[in-house]
């Protein structure tokens, strides 16, 4: 998510007092972010090397098959083994470590605590938790000591010791001109970088929906069109137009059936292609681009609304509400992604 500043001396006494007293808040908010980004970078190295080497094993194995005299069986089984070898480290050091729960863990820990940041900030000085009124420091605590589990039962609605609400005499406990700041500055230090994030993120995610979708459609039909035409080309064209071609590996042809130079590179795409297709549909599923852009996209509309119906409000329980209904969005969306990202096949 966009990072959040540190109070300034452009504010006013009262609302950089509030946000003095969530420092600590910020603080471990930053941390975590930091974290979550670091783990995430790590997590995807993962996903690509164990993509890339699992797959690519599966392709020399098909080029054993082929009976190809170059390059030759001991260094292609070598690379295969080689492949293989990489993978399972990928795999093996992937849930050794954990990555892909622990980065997950760090990035609900940096939203909770925006999630009470600004909770507290607009409650005027109190945190409400399920009707439970606790201090910053509390909720650190109970954000630190989180483990992986925590955030599946939170997804589940087991976890409600984080659910963030509306005080009810809220709207009571700020003054005209002080709410007139608030909105300023939740405005352009929440709203706006939310809105903007979940804009960036929608346009690269669509990037790379498209360009991964087509080539893993591609390799699929392209695969089928060369299954057909190498049967076309091996038992009707040639036999009818009585088309001699010199073996392409000449003498070591495989089971007496001499594989021409056309006939071989269309076997090599069908038999590739798929192969290709599918490392395309593993790296897909591991991000889930396209349903991560929809929810992007989404969202962006939905702050855009919001943002322009906070403008609007004239009242200052209108106002208030405004600010709230951005922070159960936000709070919703990072649900979704977290229950989505949960079922992400990384590796398989």
């Amino acid at each position: 998510m966009a990072a959040e500043t540190r109070p300034n001396d452009n504010q006013s006494p009262r609302l950089q007092a509030l946000l003095e007293q969530c420092q600590e808040l910020g603080d471990f908010h930053r941390q975590a972010d930091a974290d979550a980004l670091r783990l995430l970078r790590w997590h995807n190295v993962l996903v690509i090397v164990a993509t890339i080497f699992g797959y690519g094993a599966v392709l020399f194995a098909i080029w054993q098959l082929t009976g190809a005299p170059w390059p030759s069986a001991p260094i292609v089984g070598s690379l295969e083994f080689a492949f293989a070898v990489a993978t399972t480290i990928a795999v093996l050091s992937g849930l050794w470590a954990a990555v892909d729960h622990r980065w997950r863990l760090r990035r609900f820990q940096a939203e909770a605590a925006q999630f009470a940041r600004f909770n507290f900030v607009l409650n005027r000085g109190s945190i409400n938790s399920n009707g439970e009124h606790i201090t910053p420091d509390e909720i650190v605590k109970r954000l630190a000591n989180l483990r992986p589990a925590g955030v599946r039962e939170w997804i589940r609605g087991e976890l409600n010791v984080l659910e963030f609400c509306k005080a009810a005499d809220v709207a009571q406990r700020w003054l005209n001109e002080e709410l007139v700041e608030l909105q300023d500055y939740y405005s352009q230090h929440r709203l706006e970088k939310q809105r903007d994030y979940f804009a960036s993120g929608e346009k690269w995610r669509y990037h790379w929906e498209h360009v991964t979708k087509l080539i893993a459609h591609s390799c699929f039909f392209v695969s089928v069109i060369a299954a057909c035409a190498h049967f076309w080309w091996d038992e009707v064209i040639k036999h009818f137009f009585h088309i001699e071609l010199r073996p392409v590996f000449g003498e070591q042809a495989t089971d007496g059936h001499a594989l021409d130079a056309i006939s071989f590179s269309l076997l090599l795409l069908a038999a590739f292609l798929p192969v290709i297709g599918a490392a395309m549909r593993n790296f897909r599923s591991a991000n889930e681009f396209g349903r991560n852009e929809n929810r992007y996209c989404a969202l962006r509309n939905h702050l855009s609304q919001l943002a322009d119906k906070l403008e609007a409000a004239e009242s200052s329980p209108a106002k208030i509400d405004c600010m709230f209904q951005v922070e159960e969005a936000l709070e919703y969306e990072h649900r979704s992604w977290q229950r989505l990202m949960v079922e992400a096949e990384w590796f398989g």
